[in-house]
Order: structure tokens, then sequence, then C-alpha cells
């Protein structure tokens, strides 16, 4: 498990994700480190829903703020939307080659 520093914490993406797919409104989920300069990174999470009307990703991101992991841009997308790897994984490359985008929102 590879994790990354965020103001001096260490975050396990591995273990964020598992929280996070474990959500009956959840398919799949991304969470990547975006480089900041001044707190290491930042966290950005990508949710897979068929649900993409609702606060719940509001909801399930202040679920991990309680948990103290600060998100700081999430992404919600629907099935069709998510990129897939043929082994049926998350396209990481293809996610985190969208986070400067303006799709991305800012808790």
């Amino acid at each position: 498990m590879v994790g990354f520093t965020v103001s001096d914490k260490t975050i396990f993406p591995e273990d964020i994700e598992q929280y996070l797919n474990a959500k009956p409104e959840v398919i799949a989920s991304a969470v990547f480190p975006v480089d900041d300069p001044l707190r290491g990174a930042r966290i950005y999470v990508a949710l897979c829903s068929d649900q993409t009307d609702g606060d719940h990703p509001q909801r399930i991101l202040g679920d991990l703020k309680e948990r103290g992991v600060i998100v700081d841009r999430w992404r919600l997308y629907g099935l069709d939307e998510w990129p897939m790897l043929v082994s049926g994984k998350p396209n990481y490359q293809e996610i985190v080659s969208t986070a400067l985008e303006g799709a991305w929102q800012k808790l």
C-alpha cells in the first residue's frame, strides 16, 4: 500500500477507496494526490455512481471529513462515463489527467 503526505499526515488511498466502495450508492472510486508545494499534496476523489443527482456525494465526503480525511476536490461520474481499463479496474491515468479540468468541484 503506497501512501502520500498531506499536511504532515500520511494518506493511504486504498483505505479511502475501500471505505467509499462500501457505500451502496458508490459503484467505484479513485483517490489520488495532486501536488501542492505547501501541503505536500491535495486529495482528489472521483466517484462512480448510477445516482448522479441529489446530495449523496457531499454527504459521503462529509463522512470522510469526520474521519479526518480532508478532500480538496471531487468529481462524480455516471456509470457510462467512468474510465475503465480492459481488466475492469478504474483507468487512473485518464482520471488523473482530468484533475485540472473545471469538472472537478472544490469542497
